[in-house]
């Protein structure tokens, strides 16, 4: 989790963008590989862990945060694309 402040010239695109690839796009790739494999067991889940607070705003923390918000709202988009596999256990 970086201090990302964006009235300070030292945090830079590159800090953000590399919170967005760990925290956001790293967890949506890993459910795109595992999600075929997932599918063919007859028990299986996705679990994406994220803080409660990432709906919240902390000043200088919005990219984690708004990253954890954008997993909550990913993960709830796969579980209405995934619900008529429930009964193949995902």
């Amino acid at each position: 989790m970086r201090e990302i402040n964006f009235h300070d010239k030292a945090g830079s695109l590159e800090d953000i963008t590399r919170e967005i690839e760990i925290n956001l796009s790293g967890p949506i790739r890993m459910v795109k590989q595992f999600l075929p494999h997932l599918k063919t067991q007859s028990e299986a889940a996705v679990m994406n862990v994220f803080i409660g607070i990432g709906i919240c705003s902390i000043a200088h923390f919005t990219g984690l945060l708004r990253h954890q918000g954008g997993l909550h709202s990913f993960t709830e988009s796969l579980r209405v694309q995934l619900k008529n596999h429930q009964s193949e256990g995902i």
